[in-house]
């Protein structure tokens, strides 16, 4: 009965050692994977903040310039264009490979 007991105890212990084990290499995996992770998300944002700040820069030079060049329609040029933008990036594309 002893060395059942005994065995019983060593593989309730080993087996919580495992799980203990899983549980510090996953943390230090998730740890890791962050840390790596985090430059290449910080230079995503920065050059998604430039894009927009290109896109607006170069929408709002263009409605100048038709109001320059005499266009009184401008916010209905604006309001088509934003429809048409909206649809074109709501389209699919099949082809790309992302």
């Amino acid at each position: 009965m002893a060395v059942i007991v005994r065995r019983i105890i060593s593989e309730a212990l080993a087996s919580d050692a495992a799980v203990s084990s899983l549980d510090i290499i996953r943390s230090a995996t998730r740890e890791v994977i962050r840390n790596e992770v985090k430059p290449l998300e910080n230079r995503l944002a920065k050059l998604n903040a430039k894009t927009g700040m290109a896109s607006a820069t170069a929408m709002f030079m263009l409605v100048q310039t038709l109001d320059d060049l005499g266009k009184h329609d401008c916010v209905e040029i604006y309001e088509k264009s934003r429809k048409k933008a909206h649809a074109y990036l709501k389209e699919r594309n099949d082809h790309e490979v992302f």
